[in-house]
């Protein structure tokens, strides 16, 4: 449509008029006491994840977003004390998948990503876990009944989510030993990038989950600096319309068409 809506860099959830995309103006939102880092739709229901003051308890929250002038809080989620919810979360059907990580952001670096239930927004519900082994993921993609993650390890997770209580690994991949960060799938392929000097957009084969194959990688790609943005862009993200890849790296943008 022509709304947007957003997590804002501080405490509230703000909804924006796309319908001129050179000059998008704000309509509404919801403030709150804690940092609002990422926000997915469900429906006319923004989830959204939040990083509490103290940094001590992993939680989420729901909001009616049907009057865009007027966002009301449906629901929220506290799944643990000492985890904190990454800014990239995933939807599917029903369920959301939110990675986590320790809050003390320890040398462990223990994370994961927990399954909930929205089959009720107004009462989001812990369907199960799958905790990575020593690591901890900073993205997520879903495809149908398989997670895909990517983050601080050396390659991509994928997880069969067929039974949400009860996640189970299918296969991994690895590039060169490299970090691969921010991930997206499309028809049977992964698409992630690895940052740098050298920005590579890395195309997995996904076809067999258990046994990914690189397909391709695409080096040197092309990264504007923001003007003005700086940091504020995630950091070695990605997305995918159509067969338009768009990336971001060290707080820089690109878009690229494959």
């Amino acid at each position: 449509g022509t709304k947007v809506v957003a997590a804002g860099a501080g405490r509230s959830l703000v909804v924006f008029d796309v319908s001129n995309p050179s000059s998008p103006q704000p309509v509404g939102g919801y403030s709150t006491r804690d940092y609002m880092v990422g926000v997915e739709l469900f429906g006319s229901v923004a989830v959204v994840t939040t990083i509490p003051i103290f940094l001590s308890n992993l939680t989420m929250q729901t909001y009616d977003v049907r009057d865009v002038s007027s966002p009301q809080k449906l629901g929220s989620l506290l799944v643990n004390d000492g985890q904190v919810f990454t800014n990239i979360l995933a939807l599917s059907g029903t369920t959301a998948y939110f990675p986590f990580r320790d809050a003390d952001f320890g040398t462990n670096n223990v994370g994961g990503f927990h399954t909930v239930s929205l089959s009720d927004p107004s009462k989001p519900a812990v369907l199960g876990a799958y905790e990575a082994h020593g690591t901890s993921y900073e993205s997520i993609a879903v495809d149908g009944t398989t997670v895909y993650a990517t983050g601080y390890l050396d390659g991509m997770d994928i997880i069969d989510v067929s039974i949400p209580s009860s996640p189970s690994l299918l296969g991994t991949f690895q590039y060169n030993d490299t970090y691969l960060h921010g991930v997206t799938v499309n028809n049977g392929f992964a698409y992630s990038i690895i940052g740098g000097s050298n920005t590579i957009l890395c195309i997995v084969d996904v076809h067999d989950p258990q046994s990914p194959t690189l397909f391709t990688t695409l080096e040197d790609l092309p990264c504007e600096r923001m003007v003005n943005m700086g940091d504020t862009i995630y950091d070695n993200s990605i997305a995918m319309h159509g067969t338009t890849v768009y990336y971001s790296c060290s707080g820089s943008f690109g878009i690229i068409d494959i």
